[in-house]
């Protein structure tokens, strides 16, 4: 007979570790932090999860559909501005290792 007890508990047991063990792994992915503001020209601030600016990273804005509007690079303080498009779109960030995000227009404020 098996102790259903034991056998769920130790499932349980089991399960959290493998979850701490990919939360773990998770947490020291590297990622990009973003925070981009402005009307009429946007400004935005990055850097690395590990707090290097991303200085040199490229930076596109595109429209909903796609279109390239501006493209320039990350300066050495880690910022870049360009003229805020009339229509809808995002800003991509792209740093070292292929590391991307996108920064959509309706999160960027005044």
């Amino acid at each position: 007979m098996i102790n259903r007890k034991f056998t769920r508990s130790s499932l349980c047991k089991s399960a959290l570790l493998a979850l701490a063990a990919v939360t773990c792994t998770l947490a020291q992915a590297h990622g990009i932090n973003v925070v981009c503001k402005g009307a009429k020209e946007v400004s935005c601030k990055g850097a690395f999860s590990d707090g290097k600016n991303l200085h040199g990273a490229n930076v596109r804005v595109l429209t909903y559909k796609d279109v390239v509007v501006w493209t320039g690079k990350v300066d050495a303080n880690g910022q870049v501005a360009f003229p805020r498009p009339k229509e809808k779109f995002y800003v991509q960030f792209l740093g070292a290792d292929n590391h991307m995000v996108e920064v959509d227009h309706a999160v960027i404020k005044p």
